[in-house]
């Protein structure tokens, strides 16, 4: 399978015949993404909570899962398959054997490799798809969205350069917005024999 990646293309922007920038047009995961990857029937899972916990921690009830999380795909089946993964997230004693049986883990090295290349510190509890091919590998894997704040800060120029630890997102290093359990869990694997 070809490592999965939303389209973007670079669109030059005129309002009313005035040249307004240059903008970057993103496509959205949902089912064209997936038919697109021959990944039939996954699940696609929006992290977009105004609250900051579509963080893959365990939220209890399935409810509590959508409300800090959207379907993209697959609207009219339960949040069953997410709420699972992250609960066996929280719950694992063997990480392991957890990301090498859940994870497509070369997709998620490629993420975390790219979200540290570019300082991306505002996608740890929202701001990321998560993608679970249920009906093929039955692994998970991360999509990255909303880059406004990779670079440096764009909304407030607060900074001008990145320098962000590659260790940003980890309970040990939270980022300005917190940290995401699924990546603290996996950065602690390299203490149980999982080196990359």
């Amino acid at each position: 399978m070809r490592r999965a990646s939303v389209k973007n293309s670079h669109v030059r922007l005129h309002v009313n015949g005035q040249f307004r920038g240059l903008c970057v047009e993103v496509e959205q995961p949902d089912k064209d993404f997936v038919n697109r990857y021959n990944l039939k029937g996954a699940s696609v899972y929006n992290a977009s909570s105004g609250n900051r916990m579509g963080d893959e921690r365990d939220l209890g009830s399935e409810q509590a899962f959508q409300q800090h999380y959207e379907k993209e795909t697959q609207k009219d089946e339960s949040y069953g398959d997410l709420k699972e993964f992250c609960q066996e997230l929280a719950r694992t004693r063997d990480p392991f054997d957890f990301f090498t049986r859940r994870v497509d883990l070369e997709q998620y090295i490629n993420y975390l490799a790219a979200t540290t290349l570019v300082q991306n510190w505002d996608g740890d509890n929202k701001n990321h798809f998560l993608v679970y091919d249920g009906r093929g590998s039955k692994k998970w894997f991360v999509v990255p969205w909303d880059f406004d704040r990779t670079l440096g800060d764009y909304w407030d120029w607060s900074f001008d350069k990145a320098n962000l630890s590659i260790m940003l997102g980890t309970e040990r290093a939270p980022g300005i917005t917190g940290w995401n359990p699924w990546q603290d869990r996996f950065c602690a694997v390299q203490n149980c024999g999982l080196n990359f």
